[in-house]
C-alpha cells in the first residue's frame, strides 16, 4: 500500500489492518512488515480478532508506504472455528452498510417465497393448499442466496464507491465485490443469521478482494458471492468485521490540508 500526498504532512497517527492471521484454514509464516517512514509502531489485536498496527510519524513527509510479505499455507478446510464465546451475535444485526430498504426487503421476500413448498391443507377439499417454509441450515441458505445474487446482480466496476450501501447497490443492480458481499450480508441478517464481511487476497487479482463468512453449527464458512465460489485455496484472508468500515486497510489523522492518493497492490503467487 502506498499513499502519496500532494504536499508534506506531519504528526500522522495511523491504524493499519493489513496483516493476515493464522487460523485453522490458513497458516501464515515468514511474515515481513515494513512501514516507511516509521517513528514508532505497536502491534495489537482489535475487538474482532484482527491484527492491527498502531503508529505515529512526527516529521513532514509526502509518501507513506506499507509492505507486507509472507507465505500462506491454505488447508482443505472451508471454515474457521469460533474463537470468541458468543461473538457471532455481533454479526446478526444490520450495520451501516447493510441496513435494508425497500429494494432489499422486496428481494428478500422474493427469495423466501421461492423456497416455500405447497402441501394440501388438512381437512380441506382437494385443490386447497397451504404453504410452509422448507427447513434449511444457515450454510445452505447462504449458498442459495449467493447463487441467486450471482444470477441477478452484474459485476461492473466504476458504478459504485466504497461508500455505497447494500440497498443502493441492489437498486443499481450492479457493482463490485464489496457490493456483492454487503448485499449477501444484508439478506442473511434479515433472517438473523450471523454473517461477517471479509477482506483478503485472491490469486490472480492485483488488488484486495471481499467475500463473506456465514456462521453455521459453530463454524464460520467462507463464500465468495462475486465468483459464486466456496472460499478455497486461492483465498487469503486479512480481516473481518460487520462491513467494509470495520475492515478499512488504513485510517488515521495528520496535520496538513494536502490531497492524497492511495494505491493498494496485491500479488498472490502459488508456490511450486
Amino acid at each position: 500500500m502506498q499513499v502519496n500526498f500532494e504536499t508534506p504532512v506531519q504528526k500522522h497517527y495511523y491504524t493499519l489492518k493489513c496483516i493476515p492471521e493464522s487460523t485453522c484454514r490458513q497458516e501464515i509464516s515468514e511474515l515481513e512488515v515494513k512501514i516507511l517512514p516509521s517513528d514508532w509502531e505497536s502491534y495489537d489485536v482489535d475487538g474482532y480478532g484482527n491484527r492491527i498496527v498502531i503508529g505515529r510519524n512526527a516529521e513532514p513527509y509526502d509518501c507513506f508506504e506499507v509492505i507486507v510479505k509472507g507465505k500462506a499455507e491454505i488447508s482443505e478446510n472451508q471454515y474457521e472455528d469460533e474463537k470468541f464465546t458468543l461473538n457471532h451475535h455481533v454479526y446478526q444485526y444490520p450495520s451501516r452498510y447493510t441496513c435494508p430498504g425497500p429494494a432489499l426487503r422486496e428481494y428478500h421476500k422474493k427469495l423466501s417465497e421461492e423456497f416455500l413448498v405447497k402441501i394440501p391443507a388438512a381437512g380441506e377439499r382437494t385443490g386447497q393448499e397451504r404453504r410452509i417454509m422448507r427447513q434449511e441450515s444457515a450454510y445452505k441458505k447462504a449458498i442459495r442466496y449467493m447463487n441467486h445474487l450471482y444470477r441477478d446482480f452484474v459485476y461492473q466496476p466504476g458504478v459504485t464507491s466504497t461508500k455505497t450501501t447494500a440497498e443502493e447497490a441492489l437498486s443499481l443492480g450492479k457493482g463490485v465485490c464489496q457490493d456483492y458481499a454487503h448485499i449477501l450480508l444484508a439478506l442473511l441478517r434479515m433472517d438473523r443469521i450471523p454473517a461477517r464481511y471479509v477482506v483478503g487476497m485472491l490469486a490472480g487479482e492485483g488488488y484486495s478482494h471481499a467475500w463473506i463468512e456465514v456462521y453455521s453449527s459453530g463454524r464460520w464458512y467462507g463464500l465468495d458471492p462475486t465468483n459464486k465460489l466456496l472460499v478455497g485455496g486461492s483465498h487469503v484472508k486479512i480481516s473481518h468485521g460487520r462491513d467494509y468500515e470495520d475492515c478499512t486497510i488504513s485510517r488515521g489523522v495528520f496535520y496538513g490540508g494536502s490531497g492524497q492518493q492511495q494505491t493498494v497492490n496485491v500479488k498472490v503467487e502459488e508456490e511450486k
